[in-house]
């Protein structure tokens, strides 16, 4: 089968033109990426630490400013069937006083894997109160099922009381409780 009259008009085209050859540096070449991937990072977390100054610059770290973290393991054997056997590993984060959001699962029995939203967080003492509810689910029967945190924080031990539905899991955890406002000044260039 013939080409185009376009496909031949290019070739002519081609012949009349010298070939133009480039000689590429591969380890310039590596260096220029590099520094693009750089630039991107300096920029990218110059944006994030701006959008997070008028937060900052609104006065001194209150418990609003104040993130909980944690992130342990819960069982419970006494509890019937399947249930006995889960070990629930989980991580949360909130802002005091607001709203967070977190995970648990378990890698024997992925079907209790499950994601939830925090509505609401209170402090009393060493002990936090996380209530939410669970959003995504491997079971979907499991969505909307309430959620209860319950940890108390001694010194550097954490307990953990995770309440699914009727079910409580209680097990330990690693808190950390970061300021905002001192991160953000890590962050901030000098």
């Amino acid at each position: 089968m013939k080409g185009s009259n376009l496909d031949r008009n290019a070739d002519r085209r081609a012949k009349d033109k010298p070939v133009e050859t480039t000689i590429c540096d591969n380890q310039s070449s590596k260096e220029e990426n590099l520094n693009n991937r750089r630039n991107f990072l300096k920029v990218g977390s110059a944006a994030l630490v701006a959008a997070s100054i008028p937060s900052v610059a609104a006065g001194a770290p209150e418990d609003t400013q104040k993130v909980f973290y944690a992130h342990g393991m819960a069982w419970n054997p006494e509890l019937p069937g399947i249930l006995a056997e889960l070990r629930l590993t989980f991580d949360i984060a909130v802002r005091l006083g607001g709203t967070g959001l977190g995970t648990f699962g378990d890698d024997v029995h992925p079907e209790f894997n499950s994601h939830f939203k925090i509505n609401s967080t209170a402090k009393h003492g060493n002990v936090y109160t996380l209530e939410g509810e669970i959003t995504a689910a491997r079971d979907p029967a499991m969505v909307g099922m309430p959620v209860t945190i319950v940890a108390e924080v001694e010194g550097s031990t954490t307990g953990v009381a995770i309440t699914l539905g009727t079910h409580t899991f209680k097990g330990a955890g690693l808190v950390v409780i970061a300021i905002i406002a001192i991160l953000i000044g890590l962050l901030l260039p000098a």
